[in-house]
């Protein structure tokens, strides 16, 4: 059993996934290639990928593989920038609804593609890419894009997979991860969603009535809460500041903060246990390179620069709860990198 190695990728790899399921085997016959299954890596051991309950993010420790020779690894070609362009973008659209009518029109030719703004895995990465400069596949729209487009995509390298292999102790704990939709489900990450989905679907009517922004890269309408902050951020209509009041609200009815912080200090408690009984500094090794704390604090920082930019635009408080919600995130995480910090050292 195997994990990827977050230290050997780069933001912007595509993992390809090759499915043994009926859809999977449709797609693969449908589009002619060898993958039905698309993930993009976004940096601090995570992945983003489209599943029919929607556009979610996950750690590298949920992608569990029992067979590599089911998965590729795809990189583009001589453009690392436009790969962390690439896994900015995706982490966007997190939370996006999925469109199951986008996907069977990517790969049924007779089949109409669906213009509804859902995503689907090979959509995601195609128009990740799009945002950032790259078209994939000559001619052809993001939303048209399938595996097989992006398998045979001459802007990419294709890589072995770059794994670690479980340790035999833990190998019976992670089984029910290989099934990374039913371990999903129930999660803090999957409540966080779920919540942000109800959410969105409440402004629906009010976000219609927003101008378009100029901005570029950004889609309008969007297609989730994410997309709908950054459209905000520079939006000074009453309109807009109506739709902020109305976020600001659902955050404090949902206790919205909590659910995000939720993930994070489950991995603090989880590793305050492992300094009381490690004893080998590798396990300190192998907890950083899985959690990346010092990268995900940097983008933290950025989203604070972003968050302050947009409250001196708009004036609306909503911006200084996200700011705060963000430094709490910081200190969380600081409290991970001091008690990582301490395994195998406080006991020799």
């Amino acid at each position: 059993m195997f994990v990827f190695d977050p230290e050997q990728m780069k933001p912007g790899d595509v993992m390809l996934e090759k499915g043994d399921g009926w859809t999977s085997k449709a797609i693969m016959m449908g589009d002619g290639g060898g993958y039905s299954h698309a993930l993009i890596y976004v940096g601090e051991s995570s992945f983003v990928e489209a599943v029919p309950s929607a556009v979610r993010i996950i750690t590298s420790t949920r992608v569990l593989i029992d067979d590599p020779s089911r998965w590729t690894v795809l990189r583009l070609v001589d453009d690392a920038h436009a790969g962390e362009i690439a896994a900015r973008q995706a982490r966007m659209m997190v939370h996006a609804k999925y469109s199951v009518k986008g996907a069977l029109g990517s790969v049924v030719p007779f089949a109409t593609n669906a213009r509804d703004g859902g995503i689907f895995c090979s959509r995601l990465v195609a128009e990740a890419y799009a945002r950032a400069g790259v078209n994939l596949v000559d001619g052809i729209d993001a939303a048209k894009v399938t595996p097989a487009g992006l398998q045979f995509s001459s802007r990419f390298t294709e890589l072995a997979p770059p794994l670690m292999e479980v340790p035999a102790d833990e190998r019976e704990t992670l089984t029910e991860h290989l099934d990374r939709d039913a371990k999903y489900v129930g999660s803090p990450r999957h409540r966080e969603l779920v919540v942000s989905q109800r959410i969105f679907r409440k402004l629906h009517k009010g976000i219609r009535k927003l101008a378009k922004p100029e901005t570029p890269n950004l889609p309008f309408p969007p297609r989730n809460l994410n997309e709908l902050l950054n459209i905000l951020g520079s939006d000074t209509s009453p309109t807009a500041s109506h739709i902020a009041d109305r976020i600001m609200r659902e955050f404090e009815a949902t206790d919205y903060f909590s659910l995000w912080h939720a993930p994070l200090r489950e991995v603090r408690n989880t590793i305050a246990e492992e300094v009381k009984r490690s004893r080998d500094p590798e396990d300190r090794r192998a907890i950083q390179r899985t959690l990346a704390p010092d990268d995900t604090r940097a983008r933290q920082e950025r989203n604070r620069h972003t968050l302050a930019s947009y409250y001196a635009a708009t004036r609306h408080p909503i911006w200084l709860m996200l700011i705060e919600a963000h430094m709490e995130t910081e200190r969380i995480l600081a409290d991970i990198a001091g008690l990582t910090a301490k395994i195998g050292v406080e006991n020799p």
